[in-house]
């Protein structure tokens, strides 16, 4: 951070009277405790014209800091003698200079300045995307209207609409200016700037150093333990995203400096190198180092503001610039910028706390030393950090291979930035003989319990999830699950573990691919998700740490360790055979952290499955679907049959009318069996299946079909049309399960044909909405290939989502649905890209409402299909019972609605109305238990869902499913209390939504932040919204 030393040799006055002032800035408000003042020794190597020239200029220098008042905290500049040099910098060679000048900059800790500049910038309001790229423009004519961009994480392929787009892209400025026709004024070359990093104790030297060199200057800058030594200014031509070191480069920068050095550095002597890229104005100098680091802001098309040029220290006044630009191309008037008045996230106050470091760090029991280590990475932002570490001492000990951080800031910056890590592994063979790999984390931590020999204080939790039966959460005391051994008195480690896996094709046959655990002292919670289509394990384990095994250990502490993987060779027959130079990449998983418990948790990993999803505008309408099978055609459609539902499914206000499973089959045939030609069948509708499609277009419904693609029936066509090699097969043998086939989509031929078959029904049938159902669980997998069954199994999962990648790619606008038996395939593998998630079979609307309830720990609310098929036979409190079960979250309709009376049909219209009422705000709500997460057998259930301007709770009141007493919190069994701890001590006016309410009800309970709701007969189910009265 400077002013420019050499921006002023070259009288390029304004630019360095600019970049003073922001360093001013930086110094004494911005961000004080990110940028700190930093002294530089520049030696001279004349005798008297280079003492009186350079200090002239530094005196300038310092002068023109002065007259802003910008030199406050910096002192001036001194003279030295060569003794007086040798003083502060005893390893400088004493012949090499004649006497030396002292003067002041700064230095900033670049990359967290940038995190937090942008926390900043988010705590306003600004909305930010890391790893997303644009490739290309959106026009309306000549004016540029927004970009095209692609998500480099899921691939996924956006539209981002703006009134101005700027492009502030650096050293692809260039690039993009091609992409609106070659058109603007700015050009930029790529100036190369290579930096070593060597330890601090190879040169003696309590100060910087800068010095000149023939085409530019070098700077040898502290930096904790190192000394950064840079940099070079030369063109770059080759890939602007990889830029590198060459050996002349690094030889360069050793050449230079020891010819000042008494003690020479070699390259053995340098621990790293690292190389940038600087965008700089092009102009007639064939050298880049006299090109000019001032800015340029350009309009070359009307929509669009280009800004390039620039250096770090001055940024800020670029961004201002750029907006003022986009302020002119706005209809609106625009305030004057301020952020020269906007601290930085951690900034105010931040001088006081250092003042007070001494007494913060006997409250932490930290050394004074990493208490200044916080405070210049995270000023008053410190006291964040603190608390987890009080919460968590082990979080205290320093990071393994990096001494100079915490752990706790490691877990800070997964909570600061969102609260959830996404984790993956890329194994590479670099050997020269092949490597057997038989499983690999994909994440590994050590610490989970918090601090030594507390593991009494953590639960661990699973989903146990069964056909009809999901999403049933289970808790065990971790110490209960791995009992005291007595360690101190055995030679290793107990063998014990927990372990949950999913073996076979279903990624949630049996669990699903998550767990928590839980600090019951602390309410710190870890929940993880594996982000996998197919099999995957994770464990908890306890492991004891040994003094001459970790330093900072105590001898025998005692810790219990995460594994999160995907598939294994213990547990699902993979193993993979690496060559010398092939690499393997885990499965990605994602772990959430809160200080709120398990609640909180579950409210980043919402907010995490949101931003990591391909976005799609089926994820902000939440259009209300019907679907013809459960409980109601059940695999049997006709065109008599649907034709009635049709019209009674628009009446009651359904907005995607899906026919389920059976379209393809002729009558007389199973609908089990025959699946994969995918041909509307010619017996079922007599008129062709295009006379129905169109009706439920003209009720203004959209269309939508049953697939279940990856599956071949036995009596279908295509299973002999499709070469061997597209199906699995084990052992030379190809594999049936309940007289079916799968096909292998890393085949081209299982995905060729299957691209023509979702083509036909999108693009000839019009179709809008597609369930992708999947019905039986294959084992292991395939070893075609002479590969592991596993190995086969994993191929074919990312093929398949590589082939729905495509379909969406090809139609954005069409509907996905994942189901696997309801909920026996529900992962963010496929929930990335799927719109929802069929989240159950179960046809006892009695006992749906435990899976709905927990459906929000698994999905988020607005994917999670929660099926309702309320029947003409059912009574009224019957019927809104149902409903309600899908009302906070995805409302999948199904049901003999035709056949209801008039006032059955209303009780269905209004669950819809008051559906559509709130699905705004579902969209982005978080969910909550008021009661705790449901068990399977409890009278009593409630999901909350809290959206910004309102809460909403579901209420279910039902005879227990055991048959058993009920379970309450109260002696009134005709009575609830649920706790709604955020409006605790305020005034709500609660109203009931649906059904229509009955006096007496409900009851507000605003010290003890309780809704009481009195329901004495069952079943019956209310939901409630809760606002504050304004």
């Amino acid at each position: 951070i400077h002013g420019g030393l050499r921006y002023l040799e070259q009288l390029n006055i304004g630019l360095v009277r600019e970049a003073l002032g922001e360093r001013s800035l930086l110094l004494q408000r911005l961000a004080p405790h990110l940028v700190r003042p930093v002294s530089f020794l520049f030696p001279f190597t004349h005798h008297v014209w280079e003492r009186a020239y350079v200090g002239t200029g530094v005196a300038a220098y310092d002068l023109l800091g002065f007259s802003l008042g910008q030199t406050r905290g910096l002192p001036g500049h001194r003279q030295l003698t060569r003794r007086g040099a040798l003083r502060l910098a005893p390893a400088l060679k004493r012949s090499a200079m004649t006497g030396a000048l002292l003067y002041w900059d700064a230095e900033v800790d670049d990359a967290r300045y940038v995190v937090t500049l942008v926390r900043t910038a988010a705590q306003y309001g600004a909305q930010a995307a890391s790893r997303t790229q644009v490739t290309g423009f959106l026009r309306e004519g000549e004016r540029v209207t927004g970009v095209r961009a692609v998500d480099l994480e899921s691939g996924a392929e956006l539209e981002i609409r703006a009134q101005q787009v700027v492009n502030a892209t650096g050293v692809w400025t260039d690039e993009i200016q091609e992409m609106v026709g070659g058109r603007g004024t700015i050009n930029v070359r790529a100036s190369k700037g290579v930096h070593l990093v060597v330890p601090r104790d190879r040169i003696h030297s309590s100060t910087g150093i800068i010095l000149r060199t023939a085409a530019s200057v070098l700077f040898v800058i502290p930096w904790g333990r190192h000394w950064i030594i840079g940099t070079t200014d030369t063109d770059w031509s080759l890939s602007k995203a990889h830029p590198a070191a060459s050996a002349s480069d690094i030889d360069y920068v050793l050449g230079q400096l020891n010819r000042f050095l008494a003690v020479p550095l070699t390259r053995d002597d340098v621990e790293g190198v690292y190389a940038g890229l600087r965008p700089l104005l092009a102009g007639e100098s064939e050298s880049t180092s006299k090109l000019s680091r001032e800015h340029t802001v350009a309009h070359p098309v009307p929509g669009l503001v280009m800004i390039a040029g620039g250096k770090y220290t001055t940024y800020r006044v670029m961004a201002r610039d750029a907006v003022d630009a986009v302020a002119h191309g706005l209809d609106g008037r625009v305030a004057p910028s301020c952020t020269d008045a906007v601290p930085l996230a951690g900034a105010d106050g931040c001088v006081a706390l250092w003042n007070a470091r001494y007494s913060l760090a006997r409250g932490s029991g930290l050394h004074v030393a990493r208490i200044e280590h916080l405070l210049r990475r995270y000023g008053t932002l410190t006291g964040e950090v603190l608390a987890l570490i009080a919460a968590q001492p082990s979080l205290g000990k320093p990071l393994t291979g990096a001494d100079d951080y915490l752990r706790a800031e490691v877990v800070y910056a997964v909570l600061e930035n969102g609260g959830v890590l996404r984790s993956r592994v890329h194994v590479v063979n670099g050997g020269d003989a092949p490597v057997t790999l038989d499983s690999v984390t994909s994440f590994l931590f050590s610490g989970l319990t918090g601090s030594a020999d507390r593991l009494g204080d953590v639960d661990v939790l699973w989903a146990e999830n069964d056909w009809l039966a999901e999403d049933r959460w289970q808790v065990r005391a971790l110490r209960d699950a791995l009992p005291d051994l007595n360690r101190a008195v055995h030679e290793h480690d107990s063998r014990g573990r927990f372990g949950v896996t999913s073996a076979g094709s279903w990624s949630s046959g049996t669990y699903l691919p998550m767990g928590a655990a839980i600090n019951r002292r602390t309410g710190n919670c870890w929940v993880w998700q594996i982000e996998h289509n197919g099999g995957w394990h994770w464990e908890v384990g306890e492991h004891t740490t040994r003094a001459e095994t970790s330093k900072h250990s105590d001898p025998g502490s005692t810790h219990a360790y995460l594994a999160l993987l995907g598939p294994t060779d213990l547990e699902h027959h993979w193993h993979l055979v690496l060559k010398p130079g092939e690499s393997f990449e885990t499965v990605p998983v994602a772990i959430a952290l809160s200080n709120d418990g398990f609640q909180g948790a579950v409210a980043r990993l919402t907010n995490y499955r949101r931003a990591m999803r391909r976005p799609h505008k089926d994820h902000q309408i939440l259009p209300v679907i019907f679907n013809d099978y459960l409980n109601t055609l059940m695999g049997n459609p006709t065109t008599d049959q649907l034709m009635p539902l049709i019209r009674a499914a628009a009446k009651v206000g359904a907005e995607y009318f899906c026919i389920d499973s059976g379209w393809y089959s002729e009558i007389g045939e199973t609908w089990w069996d025959t699946v994969g030609l995918w041909q509307p069948s010619r017996t079922r509708f007599p008129n062709g299946l295009v006379e129905v499609l169109d009706r439920i277009r003209s009720e203004g419904m959209i269309p939508g079909l049953w697939l279940e693609p990856e599956v071949v029936g036995v009596h279908s066509p295509i299973a002999d049309e499709l070469p061997a090699e597209a199906f699995f097969s084990r052992d030379g043998v190809r594999v049936v399960e309940q007289d079916r086939y799968h096909l292998d989509f890393s085949h081209p031929a299982a995905t060729k044909h299957l691209d023509e078959v979702i083509d036909f029904l999108v693009e000839d049938l019009g179709i809008g909405y597609l369930k992708m159902d999947y019905n039986i669980n294959v084992g292991p997998g395939t070893d075609h290939g002479n590969v592991s069954a596993g190995v086969g199994m994993l191929a074919h999962n990312r093929a398949y989502l590589d082939w729905i990648d495509g379909i969406l790619d090809r139609h954005p606008n069409l509907v996905l649905e994942n189901c696997a038996s309801g909920g026996m395939r529900t992962d963010y593998a496929l929930l990335s890209r799927f719109q929802l998630q069929s989240t159950s079979d179960q046809s006892d609307f009695l006992r749906y409402p435990a899976i709905a309830a927990a459906a929000p720990t698994a999905v988020a609310p607005e994917q999670a299909g929660i099926w309702a098929s309320p029947q003409p036979e059912w009574s009224d409190d019957e019927i809104t019972f149902a409903l309600s079960s899908a009302l906070l979250c995805r409302l999948h309709l199904s049901g003999h609605i035709d056949r209801m009376s008039d006032s059955q049909q209303q009780l269905v219209a209004d669950a819809i109305s008051a559906y559509k009422l709130i699905r705004p705000d579902l969209a982005t709500a978080i969910p909550f238990w008021p009661l705790g997460l449901p068990g399977w057998v409890d009278s009593w259930v409630a999901l909350g869902m809290r959206a910004e301007s309102a809460t909403y709770v579901v209420v279910w009141h039902r005879e227990p499913i055991d048959g058993t007493s009920e379970h309450t919190n109260g002696a009134d069994r005709r009575k609830i209390a649920l706790p709604v701890a955020h409006f605790r001590d305020k005034q709500l006016l609660p109203e009931v939504l649906y059904p229509q309410a009955r006096d007496g009800e409900l009851e507000w309970n605003a010290p003890r932040g309780e809704l009481v709701m009195t329901l004495p007969d069952v079943p019956s189910a209310r939901l409630v919204r809760l606002a504050p009265v304004r």
